[in-house]
């Protein structure tokens, strides 16, 4: 039999690795709760990246929507102006004919 002296000597080793075993735990539990913090930061900050991203296109879209919408109205305001140049003329003909 072990005597107990050679027990007690034991029992304090195991401890002490108990001991070291619990600050290790401790400390992964504090980085992994620290990684979890940068998660939760980076995927914030992926969505407001995402969020910003659907504004510009939307404000892009609008942008070209806006200019084909212009470039359409400067087309019929110059078909509108080469007709009504058109009838003035015929107009001046007509009455300088009378």
């Amino acid at each position: 039999m072990q005597s107990l002296s050679v027990l007690q000597l034991k029992h304090a080793h195991l401890l002490e690795e108990h001991g070291t075993d619990c600050a290790a735990l401790c400390r992964c539990k504090v980085e992994l709760a620290d990684a979890q913090m940068c998660e939760v930061d980076a995927h914030m900050t992926a969505n407001t990246l995402l969020q910003a991203m659907c504004a510009a296109k939307d404000h892009a879209t609008r942008a070209e929507c806006t200019a084909a919408l212009s470039k359409w109205e400067v087309g019929f305001l110059q078909a509108l102006n080469i007709c009504l140049c058109t009838s003035l003329s015929l107009y001046v003909f007509y009455l300088s004919c009378l």
